[in-house]
């Protein structure tokens, strides 16, 4: 009920895809939340928790929607070169505080988002297949200077991707199980309860796709992929039909954000990609998780409703120039009254 207002507020009030700096800087803030003493939380080897009152919650959840609005906003209001260098610059500083806190699997979804709404925004190939060879570039040589320090739990759980079997009962336990249930529940799943998905670590949350597939089978498995795969492309073509810079890029970001996200949970429980920790939306217990992603779902909703309107508006003009029956002409008077009013 309470998130169901956010398209209201959205429609109301429209000069939010003006506050660019403020959202980076709210993004910005909550990131470094989790370094102060006493408050920050380390789970899994990634010191990227909080804990208030006996709550713990992840700031990267909710910084993910400040990131992608910032992002969008800026990419609205601005496209000189120095300006798109900026926005890389607080991209960087997103991604950079992720690395530090350990938290790869953030960083990665951060980055990924990053080049999508910049080159939706653009159109610049170059700066897409740039950023992308250059970003994991960084991040294969940093992984190999670093893997004995400060990625030393990314190291682990990249041996125990490449071989599971060999730490079977250390750092590859976690995969072995979840590739065992997942065998072990064949096409039809071993049924509700008849399972046992308690052998799976981290099963409520991270691994949850392993005990799903376990007690209900691959083919639901596939179903709840494709479910995924429809809401994705739900968002993908709202994007498309948006005519408004903002809207476009940021439901892009929201889209793309939702399916990789998708994509490395399952990747990782999988054995398809090394293991990162995120969580599957709307599936995975979690306060952070389910926040962050009805927050999302509600923002898209008021977008949908944008395009709609701006779909009711196209339709009337074209009525209206249908009625008049000089379409061409009313447009060329539309368009040169714009040049008037520009020069």
């Amino acid at each position: 009920v309470l998130f169901s207002m956010i398209p209201y507020m959205i429609l109301k009030w429209p000069k939010l895809k003006t506050y660019g700096y403020y959202y980076a800087i709210a993004g910005i803030a909550l990131l470094i939340t989790v370094f102060i003493p006493r408050l920050g939380l380390r789970k899994y080897g990634a010191a990227n928790w909080i804990q208030i009152g006996g709550i713990s919650f992840q700031p990267s959840e909710l910084v993910k929607i400040t990131f992608i609005l910032c992002i969008a906003s800026l990419l609205y209001k601005y496209q000189e070169k120095k300006h798109l260098l900026l926005t890389a610059v607080i991209a960087c500083l997103h991604i950079g505080i992720l690395v530090l806190e350990k938290d790869l699997g953030g960083a990665a979804i951060f980055f990924i988002i990053f080049i999508m709404m910049l080159y939706t925004a653009t159109g610049n190939k170059f700066y897409f297949f740039g950023i992308l060879g250059g970003g994991g570039t960084v991040g294969l040589f940093a992984y190999i200077l670093l893997k004995k320090t400060l990625l030393s739990h990314v190291a682990v759980r990249v041996n125990a991707w490449l071989d599971p079997w060999s730490c079977i009962d250390g750092s590859g336990y976690q995969v072995a199980q979840s590739l065992f249930a997942i065998g072990t529940g064949g096409w039809f799943g071993s049924g509700l309860t008849e399972g046992m998905p308690e052998a799976i670590p981290v099963r409520e949350s991270d691994f949850i796709f392993s005990a799903i597939a376990e007690e209900f089978g691959v083919l639901f498995a596939m179903a709840l992929i494709l479910v995924y795969f429809s809401i994705f492309l739900l968002i993908m073509n709202t994007a498309m039909k948006s005519r408004n810079r903002f809207n476009k890029v940021a439901a892009l970001g929201f889209g793309v954000c939702f399916i990789f996200q998708i994509l490395l949970n399952i990747g990782g429980v999988t054995k398809f990609i090394p293991y990162t920790g995120v969580t599957l939306p709307l599936v995975s217990y979690g306060l952070s998780s389910v926040t962050s992603t009805l927050i999302i779902v509600q923002i898209i909703q008021a977008i949908i409703i944008l395009v709609n309107k701006e779909a009711d508006k196209i339709e009337r003009e074209k009525k209206r120039y249908a009625a008049t029956g000089d379409p061409e002409g009313v447009t060329k008077q539309r368009k040169e009254r714009k040049k008037q009013q520009s020069s």
